[in-house]
């Protein structure tokens, strides 16, 4: 107990260090930066709106945002692969919205920079209706897990999404053709026959909608158990489940890295990220609570992991989280544009600084030679 009680304190000395003594934070911040690049790590992005009861405008919570991750990404000859909410991106279309082209050109000007697009579904797009001129909202969330469609829908929207991805990727003059999928809410359990099948037939051989050690049973909205993921591999095979290794299966997943968050550093957190003034100007989706408010709170502080987000954390404790996983050789991180800030830019440059960064494109490659 005692030993314990030393170690928060040193802790909680540690963090406010950073903050009286900026200087040195910063020195050693660029220290971890500067060691060799002997680690990989594939940058991930959600690409999307807010999912509540405004979406936010695509200029403040898509363009912009993006618009400052690639010049960091440029800066450093970096790489990283944005999951596109394609159900999104398709309304808009389909509504003749000025925002498609937008959008359009900024994903071919990514794609330009050596970044991949890939497929991203929030299906409840398909009950969006405009709120103001640029914004929009949700009648209704029945439909935020893929499996609450009708095989023909999920047919659709992944028949659709791909050949929207394809069609930018042809004109930003490239042979690339999507290949990976992340899917809204990380809700990819069960892996059905249906969903199985659009894979093969829009030739999907990666996924990435699994968080090691993360469990959410939450119905209507979200729904996966990953508790029993083994946190240190970088990938494997599956066939039947995204959960269980099947060497000779015909899809990889590559999951979420997570890494130990102690209940100290997780309430401080917590606390200090309302000031990282977000990009974004919408509002998330309420989460729908099957038990009582503070027992989630109270279990939700006993995790012993976290998953590693790039938006999420001030610099002092994502540089912890990075030094806890650093024997991993292909670290996977998650962030959203939206959700960016000037204090998520400096964890963004960390990454491209300390790592050697992977597409699609080289993760292929990476695949083929340790197979």
């Amino acid at each position: 107990m005692k030993l314990k009680l030393i170690k928060y304190i040193k802790i909680i000395l540690g963090f406010f260090y950073s903050l009286l003594k900026p200087g040195k934070a910063k020195k050693d911040f660029n220290n971890l930066a500067e060691q060799k690049k002997n680690q990989k790590a594939i940058i991930t992005f959600d690409y999307e709106l807010f999912l509540g009861k405004d979406s936010g405008t695509c200029e403040k919570s898509l363009i912009e945002p993006a618009n400052k991750i690639r010049d960091v990404l440029i800066k450093h000859k970096a790489k990283a692969i944005f999951f596109v909410d394609t159900t999104y991106i398709l309304h808009l279309k389909k509504n003749n919205h000025p925002d498609y082209k937008k959008i359009e050109n900024q994903l071919i000007d990514l794609v330009k920079n050596n970044n991949s697009i890939e497929l991203h579904l929030h299906p409840h797009w398909l009950d969006a209706k405009p709120l103001v001129k640029d914004r929009w909202y949700f009648t209704s969330h029945e439909k935020y897990r893929l499996h609450s469609l009708t095989e023909k829908e999920i047919e659709k929207i992944f028949s659709e999404g791909s050949n929207l991805i394809n069609s930018i990727y042809k004109k930003a003059k490239t042979n690339q053709k999507v290949s990976a999928f992340r899917a809204g809410g990380w809700s990819i359990m069960p892996f059905s026959p249906i969903i199985k099948k659009n894979f093969i037939k829009t030739k999907i051989k990666f996924d990435f909608s699994v968080i090691a050690g993360e469990k959410k049973l939450e119905l209507p909205n979200h729904y996966y158990d990953y508790s029993n993921v083994d946190k240190k591999k970088n990938y494997w095979q599956f066939s039947k489940e995204p959960v269980i290794i099947d060497k000779e299966g015909f899809f990889t997943e590559i999951p979420v890295a997570t890494a130990k968050f102690s209940i100290i550093y997780r309430l401080i957190s917590r606390y200090i990220r309302r000031y990282m003034n977000y990009y974004g100007d919408g509002k998330g989706m309420s989460r729908i609570r099957t038990e009582n408010k503070i027992i989630v709170y109270l279990k939700e502080l006993k995790r012993n992991y976290t998953p590693i987000y790039i938006d999420s954390y001030y610099p002092f404790f994502f540089n912890s989280l990075l030094r806890k996983v650093k024997q991993k050789e292909i670290v996977t991180l998650v962030g959203h544009p939206k959700t960016m800030s000037s204090i998520a830019l400096k964890n963004l440059e960390l990454v491209c600084k300390r790592y050697k960064t992977l597409n699609i494109a080289d993760l292929k490659k990476e695949f083929i030679s340790n197979k």
